[in-house]
């Protein structure tokens, strides 16, 4: 993960690319996994298993967790790994 915290304000802006070797939609339950089982295609990367770019934003107290699909490009996730 890259990105900021700011130890006055609490806010926090990370970013990153964990990799997997599980599908996303296995690493949830019910509606989640359905509508994220016709995402896998999508995150499925030669030879790496599964790569999925996420962010958490917000601050300490109500962070916030989500697939950051911004930046997302095959460039930026091999700087980053």
């Amino acid at each position: 993960m890259q990105g900021t915290y700011n130890l006055l304000t609490e806010k926090i802006d990370l970013h990153g690319t964990p990799k997997t070797d599980s599908e996303p939609s296995k690493t949830t339950r019910g509606m989640k996994a359905l509508m994220l089982k016709v995402l896998d295609p999508f995150f499925k990367k030669k030879h790496v298993g599964y790569v999925m770019p996420v962010k958490i934003t917000g601050t300490y107290e109500h962070p916030s967790f989500g697939v950051d699909l911004s930046d997302w490009d095959d460039n930026k996730e091999h700087k980053h790994c």
